[in-house]
């Protein structure tokens, strides 16, 4: 991080608390969550001389000269973008002490600057359908909104905020963590051509959205990151012609190279699909559980401006018989996953569209169906089942995997290929 004699990150913030010593640092800590509402905190976590963090690193949202009201009981929008632009103009970090902050107006975060809370107890909560956290260019062409980290925050929507985390044109390596974002009537996060950021251990509940990625918001990783009880879709990709970030971007307005690790899209009914790519290019999902999804888990819309997404050791959950995977897209890749908890009989669990590569999946009974929706059926499916080797009994005789799959027979040492209707035998070579 820049400026280090101007601001302190979270990791400087715990090799201080390592120079204290457990138990003091802890007790310390401790006595001032104890006190919400009072300075005890602010002390305790930016101030105190024991824990060897300069309080000039830091301005507190409820100091004066700012004086947010931790209670809940007035509006703190005002004082809280005036510690923000403070910090903005004198390379500080921001900090939210326990406590209830009411906001009727967007907190504006200037460029480099970091704020930080003490997890659920630091609640920023709307009064008003606003964005409630805006990071904008604010006048600094397309190098945008850099640098920063926000962490340790509950961001409360009240079912009444439009956006949770809005991501304007254009932010650019930031770092999100240990955030919760709730009750958002709209997008828990938007990202308008937002590049290179970094979320970990984000928790998004009841929103309408959870992520959505416009305009060719780009190479963003999410790690360990929940989306639960989605209203509409967990994760979206998108393009949105009314917004800055269109027509300014390296990737043709398509979402690219996003990278979801060990994410969870789970629990809800109205959710119509976990993750639905309108338009976006080589996004990739490891090792992730997507459950939501009523129509679709996964929705790839038709055409060639959805290619070569992937989906690697993931599990998609179909107890409501949506189908896991309509593919859509050219060459979307589904590799080494779980595709299991159907309760109807003989369900479509993958639709296919274009040329996809279905590899060493898992499909946990052998009436699952990968219907062939449109294309050409002799190039359509890349179907390798667990077994590319095996003995007659084992041998799938599944008539949706696409003409040309070959498969070697231990029994007969013969080579058979899949003709669409039947296996034929030919001569190993």
């Amino acid at each position: 991080m820049n400026n280090d004699n101007k601001q302190i990150s979270r990791r400087k913030l715990l090799a201080s608390l390592g120079t204290l010593g457990v138990g003091a640092a802890g007790a310390s800590l401790l006595s001032g969550v104890d006190k919400v509402y009072g300075n005890s905190v602010t002390n305790a976590v930016y101030g105190s001389a024991a824990l060897n963090v300069p309080s000039s690193n830091f301005v507190s949202v409820t100091d004066a000269p700012f004086g947010a009201d931790p209670t809940g009981k007035n509006d703190s929008s005002k004082a809280i973008n005036d510690a923000f632009a403070y910090a903005g103009q004198n390379g500080k970090a921001v900090f939210f002490p326990g406590g209830t902050y009411l906001i009727k107006n967007t907190i504006s975060v200037p460029l480099h600057v970091s704020f930080y809370g003490v997890g659920h107890a630091s609640e920023i909560r709307a009064a008003a359908p606003i964005s409630m956290f805006t990071f904008a260019s604010q006048g600094t062409s397309e190098y945008g909104n850099r640098y920063g980290e926000m962490s340790g925050l509950y961001i409360n929507g009240n079912q009444i905020a439009t956006i949770g985390l809005e991501l304007a044109f254009v932010v650019v390596e930031r770092l999100f963590q240990a955030v919760q974002i709730e009750n958002v009537t709209g997008p828990a996060i938007r990202m308008d051509s937002s590049q290179n950021n970094t979320f970990v251990s984000v928790n998004i509940e009841r929103c309408t959205q959870g992520i959505v990625l416009l305009n060719g918001a780009g190479n963003n990783a999410f790690y360990r990151c929940e989306i639960n009880d989605p209203g509409d879709v967990g994760i979206l990709f998108d393009s949105n012609k009314s917004l800055t970030g269109y027509g300014k971007n390296a990737f043709h307005n398509q979402s690219t190279g996003n990278e979801f690790d060990k994410c969870i899209i789970e629990r809800g009914t109205t959710a119509n699909y976990g993750v639905h790519i309108k338009t976006g290019y080589r996004n990739v999902f490891w090792n992730s559980d997507i459950v939501a999804g009523r129509l679709a888990k996964v929705k790839i819309e038709y055409g060639d401006n959805q290619s070569l997404n992937g989906f690697y050791r993931c599990a998609f959950t179909c107890s409501d018989n949506a189908v896991a995977v309509s593919a859509g897209g050219y060459r979307t890749m589904i590799q080494d996953s779980i595709i299991d908890g159907y309760t109807g009989t003989n369900p479509t669990c993958i639709e296919v569209f274009k040329e996809t590569h279905i590899i060493n999946c898992h499909l946990s009974a052998k009436t699952y169906k990968i219907v062939n929706k449109a294309g050409d059926q002799k190039y359509n499916i890349r179907f390798e089942p667990l077994n590319a080797m095996g003995s007659t009994e084992d041998r799938p005789n599944h008539g949706h995997m696409g003409v040309g799959v070959q498969y070697f027979n231990i029994t007969t040492g013969m080579l058979e290929i899949w003709n669409g209707e039947v296996w034929k035998s030919v001569a190993y070579q």
